[in-house]
């Protein structure tokens, strides 16, 4: 991720927010959130304020 020009996250709503134990990386790491139109807004909104761009597909 350190080396690449943007990073995309492709995830269904059902992905997140995840409760999983392993993180990959934070929301200010993802440039770009494409995720489907049934995501919880709050989650979508914390994509935003990280400065990400969020897609729904």
């Amino acid at each position: 991720m350190r080396t690449t020009g943007k990073v995309v996250l492709v995830a269904a709503e059902t992905k997140f927010p995840g409760t999983g134990s392993l993180r990959v990386c934070s929301l200010s790491d993802i440039d770009v959130l494409v995720t489907t139109s049934g995501a919880d807004p709050n989650t979508l909104q914390l994509c935003r304020e990280a400065d990400g761009k969020v897609i729904l597909a």
